[in-house]
């Protein structure tokens, strides 16, 4: 490599890292969609990821770069597979409730909602659901249920759950009301070990 590519080559580099660069933007940006992402990668905040960023080296930032999209692509994945219910969903919403909403309508409130430890006031009045009926202890009850829908085994869930490294179960907001959409079983398995579990509540408006 001849001088001049060189001297192109750390300039571009140096460019990727200044905090007006369009790479260290985008990454923050999608962090800034994403905060769940600051704890996937085990910053406290903004303001530590933004200086981790500055003073790393470029293969550092490049690093971080991938987990960024990992993340967001495994959403995204996540999305996608769950798409038979958030259809499911709209169909029942437009012919039993009256609500004008679209499958992309939903799909879009799931893409833009954080991730939240599920309150007491939602998952106390949460439709669709057994698991605000399960008490600390009660894994006999949610193994009966996973039995019954032919759902994942609680126990291979409960390690999942106790890692923190499970699928957040989605719960659609409309006017007062919360619908679970996915993730019966792991509320139910969750309840029973007494955790208070990571969801995504994405909300329409009608």
């Amino acid at each position: 490599m001849i001088l001049s590519e060189q001297i192109g080559r750390i300039k571009k580099l140096l460019n990727e890292l200044s905090p007006d660069s369009a790479g260290v933007k985008e990454v923050l940006k999608d962090v800034e969609q994403y905060p769940e992402i600051l704890s996937h990668l085990k910053f406290s905040s903004m303001k530590e990821l933004e200086n981790y960023i500055l003073d790393s080296s470029y293969n550092e930032f490049d690093e971080i770069r991938n987990d960024v999209q990992f993340f967001i692509d495994r959403r995204k994945r996540y999305l996608k597979s769950e798409m038979d219910e958030i259809e499911r969903v709209a169909q029942d919403l437009n012919r039993d409730e009256n609500i004008d909403v679209s499958v992309s309508d939903i799909y879009q409130a799931f893409d833009n909602a954080r991730e939240v430890k599920i309150p007491d006031s939602v998952w106390s009045k949460l439709e669709n659901t057994e698991s605000n009926q399960i008490k600390k202890g009660e894994m006999k009850k949610v193994l009966a249920l996973a039995k019954k829908y032919n759902k994942q085994d609680p126990r291979e869930l409960s390690k999942a759950l106790k890692s923190g490294d499970y699928k957040r179960p989605l719960i659609l907001k409309f006017g007062d009301r919360f619908h679970l959409v996915a993730g019966n079983t792991r509320l139910c398995t969750a309840a029973a070990l007494g955790i208070r579990p990571q969801v995504l509540i994405g909300e329409i408006f009608n």
